[in-house]
């Protein structure tokens, strides 16, 4: 498999910060051919009082890509 990375950022609110990526994905499908896949995600993260980050929420999405 092969991954191109084509945005990722993340913002910090506070004790909150926002992950945002999206990457394009070559894999193999099930037939052994060739799939392009366009991949979108967001991670929700919070500071904890001992000052940890914690993963609280993430959504991935894909879509056959352009």
């Amino acid at each position: 498999d092969h991954v191109e990375r084509l945005v990722s950022r993340t913002l910090v609110y506070g004790q909150t910060a926002v992950h945002l990526g999206e990457a394009n994905r070559m894999s193999t499908g099930s037939d052994g051919g060739s799939i392009l896949v366009h991949v979108v995600w967001t991670d929700t993260w919070v500071r904890t009082s001992d000052g940890r980050w914690v993963l609280l929420a993430a959504q991935v999405a894909v879509a056959p890509a352009k």
